[in-house]
């Protein structure tokens, strides 16, 4: 198994890029999704305390579900179960706005995310270039990330993930520390979903934007600099392996995924970056491509790219 996927539950009738993992095609109950993504386990914290018995501040993170230690801690540290955050689903579950579409851990318990499918009227770009709106919530047990929440869209042409735009605070996700109050701060943030759905849909008219406004080849290479180097002055190395980038983002903006639905616009580079950076992860560990786009460098990228494309299309 692999160092990073540890297990998981995908509601898509096919298997993950990893090939891991529990695959269903029915809609199940946050219940069920934990027990069939392996997610039915607790975590508590424990004191520590020196070779000498010395006690300190700080606190281990251990799984009860086989005494592993997750993590090290700080003294106001407090978990978010795994069932506290299942529950966060359950009203848009009940109310039938959502279904489960996957859920897991990664690194060995140490990180775990769960992604809901919103029943809400998709966004489309361009003609039959769809993107769906997703409810994320991650979360880690060994104290080095901050629990997040918020929307996320995906492109069904592509089943790539999208990050909202940077510069929309309305599109960004809710991060939460772990405090004593993190469970009813959940709930806090369960009671304006609706308010940040609505606002999320703005984004609609910023990838709208982007199919409408066309790009060249000059653009191209200026777009993909800008989001891979943008700094002024390139070392050889760098200049020679922005060659490589542009070489390969320059094949998929031709003839990439969704290129036959979509026109040579800010809108078709855009995804053109966001296929070459799920496919770069893939190439160098399939299964590191679930944590870089969860909890790390596959979403930051997502943004940055997304912004410099509405920077440059309104130029």
């Amino acid at each position: 198994m692999s160092a990073n996927f540890e297990t998981g539950l995908f509601n898509s009738g096919i298997p993950a890029w990893h090939k891991l993992g529990t695959v269903i095609n029915r809609n199940v109950t946050t219940s069920e999704a934990m027990k069939l993504s392996g997610l039915d386990w607790t975590v508590k914290t424990e004191p520590l305390q020196t070779m000498r018995n010395e006690r300190v501040t700080h606190q281990a993170i251990r799984r009860q579900s086989d005494n592993s230690i997750l993590g090290c801690v700080g003294p106001n540290y407090e978990p978010l179960q795994n069932l506290e955050a299942f529950k966060f689903f359950d009203k848009f579950l009940d109310n039938r706005e959502a279904i489960i579409e996957s859920c897991g851990s990664l690194d060995s318990g140490k990180k775990v995310w769960i992604l809901a499918k919103l029943n809400a009227a998709p966004i489309e770009v361009v003609k039959n270039d769809i993107i769906n709106k997703y409810l994320l919530l991650s979360n880690s047990h060994d104290g080095t990330l901050a629990v997040r929440t918020g929307f996320t869209p995906i492109r069904v042409v592509c089943s790539n993930t999208l990050s909202a735009a940077i510069n929309s605070n309305q599109s960004q996700l809710i991060r939460l520390k772990h405090t004593k109050n993190i469970v009813s701060s959940l709930d806090a943030v369960g009671s304006i979903i609706n308010a940040y759905n609505a606002q999320f849909e703005a984004t609609e008219n910023e990838y709208k934007y982007l199919a409408s406004k066309d790009i060249n080849a000059a653009d191209l290479k200026k777009y993909v600099k800008l989001v891979f180097y943008p700094i002024p002055k390139l070392t050889d190395r760098q200049e020679s392996r922005l060659k490589e980038i542009e070489n390969d983002i320059s094949k998929l903006f031709q003839v990439g995924r969704g290129t036959d639905i979509a026109k040579p616009t800010y809108w078709r580079a855009y995804n053109a970056v966001n296929e070459y950076l799920l496919d770069y992860t893939r190439a160098k560990n399939e299964e590191s491509r679930l944590h870089s786009m969860w909890f790390g460098g596959l979403f930051t990228k997502n943004q940055e790219a997304l912004k410099v494309a509405l920077d440059l299309a309104a130029a």
